[in-house]
């Protein structure tokens, strides 16, 4: 029998053209009903390895003693392995340097932390590359004592945290140090009227 001659009868073609269809429909079929792979622990998306970030039930936790504070915002610790860690008060943020009741919020930070042992909290890392964290002593939220002292606004620009803005609108309502005055300024426009005077 001619192989070729079969080949080209149409109603052969079809037939054969109608099977290689069928086929690559079947395979293609149950490989894409097959279930995938599962990736090896090492690759896995939530594997703490490969992903920095965590969720609020299993966020980082450091511990040491603070060595420095800057302002009432910021300050230095160093951790039980003797590393030292710039601490940047999560949510708040308190008055500068040179700012009305600046000098107070540093002071008020320093009795409350200075030379004793915190746990901080890590929330994120900041473009500083300062540690942003709620930092505790004793129980005691640090981050909640200062505004809830009136010596720090809720940092609203870059944290949602709504019992520290709860407790900033008690803090003006009974008019603490800087709801004292009739119009304070916020750290985040202090800050940005001295960029401005510099670059003049």
């Amino acid at each position: 029998m001619n192989i070729q001659k079969i080949i080209k009868n149409k109603g052969v073609r079809l037939l054969l053209l109608a099977v290689v269809t069928a086929l690559s429909y079947f395979l293609y079929d149950c490989d894409f009903n097959s279930k995938p792979k599962s990736l090896p622990q090492s690759q896995s998306p939530s594997s703490p390895a490969d992903n920095k970030s965590v969720d609020a039930d299993s966020k980082q936790v450091i511990t040491g003693e603070v060595t420095k504070v800057a302002d009432g915002d910021t300050f230095t610790l160093k951790t039980e392995d003797g590393l030292p860690v710039k601490v940047r008060l999560y949510a708040i943020d308190a008055p500068e340097k040179g700012q009305d009741f600046g000098t107070k919020a540093r002071q008020h930070l320093n009795e409350l932390c200075y030379k004793k042992t915190v746990k901080i909290v890590i929330e994120d890392i900041d473009q500083y590359d300062r540690t942003l964290g709620v930092a505790y002593i004793n129980g005691l939220n640090i981050n909640e004592e200062m505004v809830r002292q009136g010596l720090a606004w809720y940092y609203s620009y870059y944290a949602n945290a709504p019992r520290i803005d709860s407790l900033e609108q008690v803090a003006r309502k009974e008019k603490l140090n800087i709801w004292s005055m009739k119009n304070p300024v916020r750290p985040h426009d202090f800050r940005k009227a001295e960029r401005q005077k510099r670059q003049k």
